[in-house]
Parts: structure tokens; C-alpha cells; sequence
């Protein structure tokens, strides 16, 4: 099944908003010194990151 443009704006915004979501958890616990936090959220910042760019260029 392929999404409709529509649909794969919207899902690569929500990745999007995610990403900037863990970027901002990450540097909340930067300023704690929970480095350990500060790497999951950074993993998982680049992930939402790339997810939203594949799935803007249809490559889901």
C-alpha cells in the first residue's frame, strides 16, 4: 500500500516533531550531567530525524 503525499507530509512532520522532542530531552539532561540519557535521546533524535526524511522522500 503506498501513502498519498498528504499522508507522508503529515507522518514526516510527526517524525519531525519527535525528533525535536528528543533533541530537547537530550539537552534538559545535558544541563543535569545524565550523560547516559543524553545518548539515548540523542540516538533516538537522529532516528526520528532520518525516518522523517526517508518517509518525505517516499522510502519508507
Amino acid at each position: 500500500m503506498k501513502l498519498q503525499e498528504t499522508e507522508c507530509q503529515i507522518m514526516a512532520n510527526l517524525e519531525y516533531e519527535r525528533a525535536c522532542s528528543c533533541l530537547k530531552q537530550a539537552e534538559g539532561n545535558a544541563s543535569m550531567d545524565f550523560w547516559d540519557v543524553v545518548a539515548n535521546r540523542l540516538y533516538y533524535a537522529v532516528f526520528h530525524a532520518v525516518s522523517a526524511l526517508l518517509i518525505k522522500d517516499g522510502l519508507t
